[in-house]
Parts: structure tokens; C-alpha cells; sequence
């Protein structure tokens, strides 16, 4: 049984000039211990995706149909305080900009312990600074460093402890929204090994969100590629990818033992979604789009197992 399943979900924001179509019609589902990498360019809906698990959504934001289901319970329907026994104990977040995601007037530990005691309250404070300063141990800080304020940690160890907070209740899903965009290439390479570390010592079911498709490489076990709003290709890791976004994508991203060319990446801008194209989004951009491709959008087919993609070039009554 999968452990969290997405089906057919839409998301709009309203906005001064108009309804920006964020997510349209995407289904994904992610088994226990996988880690299942979230990429696309800027915009395309992933962080959306992300905010709607926790119903972290801004007040403009509506979702417009689907159900995001954890085992056998909508996320989307539950009330208040159902979805706050979840948060933090079952599904945790590690967000996006580790700089700005700790109250800077509170200790390191008052913030970690409040989120531990507020799930785990047969817990005492000292069981729980105990847990924490292990935790700070176990992402590689040091226990000695918990009762620090933020700002006395670099960037890289502000993401461990950001890190050590998501981990502290013990959750089943981890989602982890572009952990290593701020930082230095060296650190990176240090939190993605963290991150491996962690999934086999914890048993974590991972998703991670990011533009780095070396970091999906040698960190998951599947891909799901977004475009406009619109799941394009989802496929294991290894497997050869189909989608002509997909490819450009993988293309557009240095490769040391080719040519040193200089790459332009995948020429165009990405679809206003106010006013998304008729078709599928990528149409204007793709290289091997024809007339079906800009008058309707495709449907996904499985090319293999766990193997999907939308694109026309695909469907059999389309060759």
C-alpha cells in the first residue's frame, strides 16, 4: 500500500490579474522508503505541491479538485486538529531558505523541544533536550551546540538543524523543498550525503524538491518531472526518459566528460498560467511538437512499469 497518494490534483491563486492555474491534474504515489525527486523549472507547481501536503497554502490559494491521500485519510479533508496531530509526527518539512525558517530570538532547543513536547507529551523537557542534542549529534553539529541561537550557525549548519527539527517526532514522510539551493557546492554534496545517511538509518520516505538534477541522481529512486502545472514524466531512476522536456532538461545540464560547449538550455520561457496554452504547455518549446500537440493536451501512458509520460509522441493513434 502506498504511503501517501496524489490523485488528480488542481491548485489556482487568485490574483490581481487572474487565476494563475499552478498545479493542474497531477497524481503521483510514493511507497514507504522511497525517495521520489520533484524537478522542473521555476514556477512549474512543485513547492505548491509541497504546501498543499501540510495544507500550508496561502489564503489565495484554492484547491480546485482532487484528494492527497496518507494511507487511507485525505489530507485535504480533515479538520484543524486532526491535520495537527500529522504535522511534525507523521509528514515534517524541511523548507525551503534554512536562514529564515528559525525564530532568531529563541535557542536552537526551545525550538526543537516545543515541537517534540507538543506531539510526544508524556515526554518531559529533559527527555526531550536529550533527544534534540542526539538529533544535533546524528546531522553531524554537535550535541553542544542545540542551545545555540541561529545565528551562530553557518548556512550549512542551519540546514542540519533544520534538518534535526524535521526529524525530531519520529515522521514516516520527510519533504525536503530545494535543501541545498543557498549553499556552497561542497556542503551540498555534505547535507545530500546526510539525507542518503539518514533515509537508511531512519527508514524515511523522502521527497525532494529541487532544480539540481545531479542531486536527483545520486539521491532517488524515482523522478517526477513538472512543466506549466502539468506532470510530464514520472519513471525510476536508470531508466531512460522519453519526455522531450525531460531530455532537454537532462541535455541543458553539464556533463564534464563531453565537449566544454557552452549549453543555452532549452530555448523559449516557460507558459503564463493565467493564460496557459491550448495543448500541452511545452508545445511552444518542444522540438518535436505538431499540430495535435498544440490543439489538445495528452493524456499520461505508461510506457513501462513505473514508467508514465505525457506527450502525443507516445500515444498509438497518434504515430
Amino acid at each position: 500500500m502506498a504511503l501517501l497518494s496524489i490523485n488528480n490534483l488542481s491548485i489556482h491563486y487568485r490574483a490581481g490579474e487572474g487565476i494563475v492555474k499552478a498545479v493542474q491534474d497531477v497524481s503521483l504515489s510514493l511507497e514507504p522508503k522511497q525517495t521520489l525527486g520533484l524537478i522542473g523549472e521555476s514556477g512549474c507547481g512543485k513547492s505548491t505541491i509541497a504546501m498543499t501536503l501540510l495544507r500550508l497554502l496561502p489564503s489565495n490559494a484554492v484547491v480546485q479538485a482532487g484528494a492527497v491521500m496518507l494511507e487511507n485519510r485525505d489530507l485535504l479533508t480533515m479538520d484543524a486538529a486532526e491535520l495537527r496531530q500529522i504535522r511534525g509526527a507523521r509528514i515534517a518539512m524541511v523548507f525551503q531558505g534554512a536562514m529564515n525558517a528559525f525564530n532568531p530570538v529563541r535557542r536552537l532547543s526551545s525550538q526543537i523541544v516545543e515541537g517534540i513536547r507538543l506531539h510526544r507529551p508524556e515526554i518531559d523537557r529533559t527527555q526531550a533536550l536529550n533527544k534534540a542534542a542526539g538529533l544535533f549529534d546524528l546531522v553531524g553539529i554537535g550535541a553542544g551546540r542545540v542551545h545555540d541561537y541561529p545565528h551562530q550557525l553557518s548556512g550549512g549548519m542551519k540546514q542540519r538543524a533544520m534538518i534535526a527539527m524535521a526529524l525530531s517526532c519520529d515522521p514516516e514522510l520527510v519533504i525536503a523543498d530545494e535543501p541545498v539551493t543557498a549553499l556552497d557546492v561542497m556542503i551540498q554534496a555534505q547535507i545530500i550525503e546526510l539525507l542518503k545517511d539518514l533515509r537508511r538509518k531512519m527508514g524515511l520516505t523522502l521527497i525532494l524538491i529541487t532544480h539540481d538534477l545531479s542531486v536527483v541522481m545520486e539521491a532517488c529512486d524515482s523522478v517526477a518531472v513538472m512543466y506549466g502545472g502539468r506532470l510530464m514524466e514520472t519513471a525510476d531512476i536508470g531508466r531512460p526518459f522519453k519526455h522531450p522536456y525531460t531530455q532537454k532538461l537532462f541535455q541543458a545540464f553539464p556533463n564534464i566528460e563531453k565537449s566544454r560547449d557552452i549549453s543555452w538550455g532549452i530555448p523559449g520561457v516557460p507558459p503564463d498560467l493565467i493564460r496557459p496554452p491550448q495543448g500541452c504547455p511545452f508545445a511552444p518549446r518542444c522540438d518535436a511538437a505538431f499540430t495535435q500537440c498544440r490543439k489538445k493536451m495528452p493524456p499520461m501512458v505508461a510506457l513501462a512499469p513505473n514508467h508514465q509520460v505525457c506527450c502525443h509522441l507516445y500515444l498509438e493513434d497518434q504515430l
